[in-house]
């Protein structure tokens, strides 16, 4: 199950990054937050790491609780830069805020919030990599 979230992170990228030249930026920054959303489900999930405590009766792994759950599995890596781990959740946390707006409202996105959703998934994947 691990590899196959993995994989659907990777494909979820790939349809974000083909997005631009479409110019679907609403459906690349759904793509691009379920490709952040993946890679951190798929590595708690290998980690084991415990993120009941981010359940609040609605899924093991709320939404809105990614940028949260994201700053968990790296403060228990240890070695990680607390300062640049908080930009990224924060960052996590914009991306998850306009693929909502972009799913169920009548927002429509321009090209460079589609670039930055892109840039910060691709961030989120260097960081895990990271993890031994």
């Amino acid at each position: 199950m691990f590899i196959k979230l993995q994989q659907k992170a990777e494909e979820s990228l790939k349809v974000s990054q083909e997005c631009i030249e479409l110019q679907a930026y609403n459906t690349g920054i759904s793509r691009a937050y379920y490709s952040i959303f993946q890679i951190i489900k798929s590595t708690c999930e290998i980690k084991s790491c415990d993120v009941s405590l981010f359940n609040r009766g609605e899924r093991s792994y709320p939404h809105a609780e990614i940028g949260n759950i994201f700053c968990y599995l790296m403060s228990k890596q240890g070695g990680t830069n607390l300062s640049d781990m908080h930009i990224l959740v924060s960052e996590i946390e914009k991306i998850y805020m306009r693929r909502k707006n972009s799913d169920y409202e009548c927002t429509l996105y321009e090209k460079k919030h589609l670039l930055d959703a892109i840039r910060i998934a691709v961030a989120v994947k260097d960081w895990i990599r990271k993890i031994p």
